[in-house]
């Protein structure tokens, strides 16, 4: 979440980057935002992008020679703003899964997600979130929480990608 808005986007460049954004209009808070180094060539996955009410995602796609990769790799933020429906946002992630699996893409998706996947045994929909990663052959890399205060711990940050085997379990 960046809270960027037309007033403040352009405070936040990085020399030797591309800045890649979405932010909220005629609302606080949210926003999305990559930075990619300025020679590495991109397209924008509008497909998989999206801005509503409830999240906020981003995608690109960088060619596998790039990275001299067997397959084109997908990057993607998102923001699930707190309290809003899980199941609808479920619902998001089994569509986008689906069609990044379908196309044989890699995929690195970030995000403050506020899923507590620390509540994964307890929570329904937020095991159904982490059913649905596995089911789709996803995983959480972060495994620990990222949020911590005297009392509570939670893990609702995250990078999720399907890249598991030898890190590249396409080649």
């Amino acid at each position: 979440e960046t809270w960027f808005n037309s007033a403040n986007v352009d405070c936040y460049n990085i020399e030797g980057y591309n800045h890649i954004y979405q932010y909220r209009t005629g609302k606080r808070g949210g926003g999305i935002s990559l930075f990619l180094e300025e020679d590495k060539p991109y397209k924008l996955c509008e497909n998989l992008s999206e801005q509503n009410s409830l999240y906020e995602s981003l995608y690109i796609e960088i060619d596998k020679e790039i990275f001299q990769s067997s397959h084109n790799i997908i990057f993607g933020v998102i923001y699930r703003v707190p309290g809003t429906d899980i199941a609808t946002f479920n619902d998001y992630i089994k569509t986008t899964l689906d069609n990044i699996k379908k196309e044989g893409k890699i995929a690195y998706i970030m995000g403050d997600i506020n899923i507590n996947l620390l509540n994964s045994s307890t929570h329904a929909h937020t095991g159904d979130f982490v059913d649905t990663l596995f089911s789709r052959s996803f995983v959480p890399l972060i495994t620990r929480p990222t949020r911590v205060t005297q009392n509570t711990a939670t893990l609702i940050d995250n990078i999720i990608t399907n890249n598991i085997l030898e890190n590249n379990c396409y080649k």
